[in-house]
């Protein structure tokens, strides 16, 4: 097996350069070939705190179907494993994985201290007769394209940016779970999304989006805030108005892929302005939402339909 080493907290279009690099090595000699990643992120256990992270491990999972990969296998990443030499830590993969070969960004770093450098995999791997390849970081307008460039555009509201690095719109899988039913009282029914402590949220805001929910794409209408028109709210609200669909979901999964932020969070005089509002919002996510390319529905919509429990089949948004 010819294994891509990272994290991937992203999955961007610099690390699907790699996954195409191990395919046609792959191809090449006959071998298959896979992801090898951690269960934690490595920065989180070395500065022992945690992060947003862009997406969670069942939504890397359904991205690296998306994407094609055969095989992901996950390390458990700890302190014992942040303490390994690079020799040591190679000699783990080699035995969980009998790798023939390695593929990487030309800036992986590994071992304790960060001290395994691709000079030191190229060796490595020399030593064993595996085929080896460092590729350069992709760089898009001038600039690195990155898991940390990436989650900076989501956390200031700029998923339209981000998307564009990642090459696919930004996920959010969820619970659909009970609200205040204020929307539903003002003629917008929402979904309040409750996601993963560790997920990164873009920032406050309404989004037009797409949403996975049913077994079925809908258009959507995303709110991301505090609800500020409204006394009493305090925590971060994610709620999504899934246009033209009327089930009951509670307790059911969902995934949203915010598109584009449409406005950022602003306090209405009354609730009659922001019904007006809305209706204009609706409408803008509406016009957003049907510009999704629809291989990007038709190919999500498959690998969906196998990861959710309902199954259907992906059709065009309505």
């Amino acid at each position: 097996m010819i294994w891509v080493m990272g994290y991937f907290d992203g999955f961007h279009l610099g690390h699907q350069l790699l996954l195409k690099e191990a395919r046609r090595a792959a191809k090449e000699r006959g071998r298959g070939w896979g992801v090898l990643s951690f269960t934690a992120h490595p920065r989180e256990v070395l500065l022992d705190k945690p992060m947003g992270l862009l997406f969670s491990r069942r939504e890397r999972k359904i991205l690296s179907r998306y994407l094609g990969v055969p095989v992901m296998e996950e390390i458990p990443f700890d302190r014992s494993v942040a303490e390994m030499s690079p020799s040591d830590f190679l000699h783990v993969v080699e035995r969980k994985l009998a790798p023939s070969g390695i593929v990487v960004g030309e800036n992986f770093r590994f071992g304790r201290g960060r001290v395994g450098d691709i000079g030191f995999l190229r060796d490595f791997s020399a030593s064993r007769g595996w085929f080896f390849k460092a590729l350069k970081c992709l760089e898009l307008d001038g600039e690195l394209v990155s898991s940390t460039r990436i989650r900076g555009f989501v956390e200031s509201g700029a998923v339209y940016e981000a998307n564009r690095l990642l090459g696919y719109p930004f996920m959010m899988l969820g619970r659909v779970v009970r609200g205040d039913g204020r929307g539903r009282g003002l003629g917008f029914p929402t979904a309040n999304i409750s996601l993963p402590h560790a997920k990164l949220i873009p920032g406050r805001g309404v989004y037009a989006a797409v949403a996975w929910v049913g077994g079925e794409w809908r258009g959507a209408a995303l709110n991301i805030g505090y609800n500020p028109t409204f006394q009493g709210v305090r925590s971060l609200r994610v709620e999504a108005h899934l246009i033209g669909f009327h089930e009951d979901i509670y307790g059911s999964d969902i995934v949203i892929f915010p598109l584009k932020m449409i406005r950022d969070e602003r306090r209405f005089s009354s609730s009659c302005e922001l019904i007006k509002q809305m209706e204009r919002d609706v409408e803008e996510a509406r016009r957003i939402s049907i510009e999704v390319p629809q291989g990007f529905i038709e190919h999500m919509g498959s690998v969906l339909v196998d990861e959710m429990p309902v199954v259907m089949k992906a059709k065009k948004i309505p």
